[in-house]
């Protein structure tokens, strides 16, 4: 008899590579706890690098409520957002982070905070500033996270 083996799921990255549309899902290197980790703290994938297996994640929490705060521009978002760059031999870190900020009716952005780690989470990069607002880019990185972040908390 000969033992046979399905073949595994794809992985939601891969799923993504693959042009298939799939709802945000726990990002596995970083996540604590399940699968199905609905709670406040867990990081959950919103966008995957063209070409690569990078992936982007932001905290259950800040779906559709995010951390508001009142600017000149009006009502905003202050999120930060995770990268885990395990399969990308180009760069020297494994993991960012980066401290955004989203004024969603104006539709731009700012990057306040940035940190690079390596993967026994050295920090081999950094730097903090008041960023500069730009619009942000369809089929970006950041308007994937603001259309998960600037919408209501019942829009998921």
């Amino acid at each position: 008899m000969i033992a046979t083996t399905a073949a595994p799921e794809p992985t939601f990255a891969q799923s993504m590579l693959a042009g298939k549309q799939a709802d945000p899902q726990p990002q596995d290197e970083v996540r604590e706890g399940p699968w199905e980790d609905y709670s406040p703290d867990a990081w959950w994938i919103v966008y995957v690098k063209p070409g690569s297996l990078e992936t982007y994640a932001i905290r259950n929490k800040d779906f559709g409520t995010g951390n508001v705060f009142f600017g000149l521009g009006g009502q905003g978002v202050r999120i930060w957002v995770k990268g885990n760059h395990k399969s990308n031999p180009a760069v020297a870190y494994r993991k960012t982070m980066t401290l955004y900020r989203f004024l969603c009716q104006s539709k731009v952005y700012a990057k306040d905070q940035f940190i690079a780690s390596t993967s026994n989470g050295r920090i081999i990069q950094s730097w903090q500033r008041g960023g500069k607002f730009q619009a942000w880019v369809p089929d970006s990185l950041e308007e994937a996270v603001a259309d998960h972040v600037c919408r209501s908390g019942t829009d998921r």
